[in-house]
């Protein structure tokens, strides 16, 4: 998939089922892939990362795109992650020179980015998934810097970057990060989850099991949620001290999980199901979407949820 710079996408509505809480909006010519990421700063300012280097980007809530000038200047450039403080600040994480883990950083809202950090690591070859800024000054990322997990953080806006875990519990890899504040963080790997609630000084190793840990989300300090490849979730309270296995009643796995408070979350599956929990995860019910939309990715405001679909969809729902 290849866009021109600055092509502006206009999205057309399409209308959902009668009973649907949904409205499904096309963005012309996006093909997502597992890989892509959608974030939403506010109801209005959003962007969709695509294809690992292309970023989209709306104004008006999901109604229009514009396709932002990522620039980038290395071969092999690979963009997995986006994190924003406001409309202007961002960052992005992955790899360029096919291998060498880098973060950028944007002052446009998206329009260009620059090398922030790249870590040069010889023969051998590494990668951030993902990162997270909780607010100008503090981030983190994640992923494998050769030989094993590694955990990168900034308390300067990105200026400066320092290993604060380098793989030892965790072997494989770290594919998601989530914190709520400067102090609090989640570090998924493949096979277990690591926590800190000093802001990094210190790492801990909470939770191991044996399937693939597939994605994590964070409401308030200390409690998180894991999909399990198992079909089941893990609710993790008192951060990540006291752990709860929870059984999802769906044709698929769960594969993405958002918690918009303590009772209120939605799940998607790997059988192009949307769930959603108003009891805490005690039960699931299926939403309506249109058919033939396989929902990728999603991301959520303090009033509205975002989901990015194929064939180039975006499906949106108020919270309530």
């Amino acid at each position: 998939m290849r866009y021109a710079n600055a092509l502006l996408l206009v999205a057309f509505c399409v209308p959902a089922f009668a009973q649907s809480p949904w409205t499904v909006t096309e963005i012309p010519g996006l093909r997502v892939t597992a890989e892509d990421r959608i974030l939403f700063l506010n109801d209005r300012v959003g962007w969709i990362l695509a294809d690992s280097h292309t970023i989209l980007k709306t104004t008006d809530g999901g109604r229009s795109w514009v396709v932002e000038n990522t620039n980038p200047t290395r071969p092999g450039t690979a963009m997995w992650s986006l994190s924003f403080a406001d409309e202007k600040h961002g960052w992005a994480a992955g790899s360029t020179d096919f291998g060498q883990p880098t973060v950028w950083e944007t002052t446009n809202g998206g329009s260009s980015w620059m090398v922030e950090e790249s870590w040069p690591l010889g023969n051998v070859s590494g990668d951030l998934y993902d990162i997270q800024f909780v607010d100008a000054k503090h981030g983190w990322a994640v992923g494998f810097n050769g030989r094993g997990a590694v955990i990168v953080a900034t308390t300067n806006g990105g200026h400066r970057w320092i290993t604060q875990y380098n793989g030892a519990e965790i072997t494989h890899l770290f594919r998601n990060v989530r914190c709520e504040d400067a102090l609090n963080c989640f570090a998924l790997g493949l096979d277990g989850v690591m926590v800190t609630e000093d802001g990094g000084e210190s790492w801990h190793l909470v939770y191991f099991g044996g399937a693939p840990f597939r994605d994590i989300d964070v409401f308030g300090s200390t409690d998180a949620w894991v999909a399990l490849g198992s079909g089941h979730l893990a609710h993790a309270t008192l951060g990540g001290r006291l752990w709860n296995d929870v059984p999802v009643q769906a044709k698929g796995f769960p594969s993405h999980v958002r918690f918009v408070s303590n009772s209120a979350g939605w799940a998607i599956t790997d059988k192009n199901e949307i769930l959603m929990t108003r009891d805490g995860g005690k039960t699931w019910v299926p939403e309506t979407i249109p058919v033939g939309l396989t929902p990728i990715a999603m991301t959520s405001t303090t009033s509205t949820l975002f989901v990015i679909a194929n064939p180039g969809h975006l499906l949106t729902r108020p919270i309530k």
